[in-house]
């Protein structure tokens, strides 16, 4: 799990855009929210100045690695 925060709706467009280039599945939690990270109109449903969790549901570390390395512009402080 990654904590993240987008800020606008630049960014969110961008993240969206770069997790619908995986195949696996990704969710953004927010409290008791769970989103579909490829959903534009889920993720801009999101308090974007916010932090919220991403997960990506891969057993691939290379997979992981990539996604974690494609999304560190929103990483907040001690999760990069």
């Amino acid at each position: 799990m990654t904590r993240i925060r987008l800020n606008n709706a630049n960014n969110t467009a961008l993240f969206v855009k770069i997790c619908n280039e995986f195949e696996e599945d990704i969710d953004v939690k927010y409290g008791r929210y769970t989103i579909d990270a490829k959903s534009i109109m889920g993720v801009l449903s999101m308090p974007l100045d916010k932090e919220f969790t991403v997960v990506i549901h891969t057993n691939s570390k290379e997979v992981a690695s990539r996604f974690q390395e494609l999304i560190d512009l929103w990483l907040v402080e001690g999760d990069k």
